[in-house]
């Protein structure tokens, strides 16, 4: 996990842009949704099978919050936790966050190679 969190703070990951630059894919379809995956934005939380995940996952530690695509990626890119989670509670924000994108990019490329179903519920 703390592998692929350094990739993500050190933008090295293989999305579609990256993996058409490389010529590793000949378009830039996102693997789980089949919709244009342009940007971290979609790889990482707005692609419709894994906001699923973020939602319930964050929901059932921190219900009283609501996360935009837009701070789980300043979350996973820069560690900006949300302002109104208490300082006692970030060590287990961050395992959290980073065990929930450890799981879905251990699940989106099982899906990948393997053809495991990758299945938000």
């Amino acid at each position: 996990s703390r592998l692929l969190w350094y990739r993500v703070l050190c933008h090295k990951l293989p999305f579609g842009q990256y993996l058409c630059q490389i010529n590793w894919r000949n378009n830039m379809l996102c693997s789980l949704c089949r919709t244009n995956e342009k940007n971290a934005i979609h790889f990482f939380c707005a692609c419709p099978m894994k906001r699923p995940v973020w939602t319930f996952a964050l929901g059932c530690f921190f219900p009283w919050l609501t996360f935009s695509n837009d701070q789980l990626l300043r979350t996973l890119h820069k560690l900006e936790a949300p302002s109104i989670i208490p300082t006692s509670l970030l060590n287990c924000f961050y395992t959290l966050v980073s065990t929930i994108q450890y799981c879905m990019w251990k699940n989106r490329w099982k899906y990948v190679i393997d053809d495991t179903p990758f299945l938000p519920d």
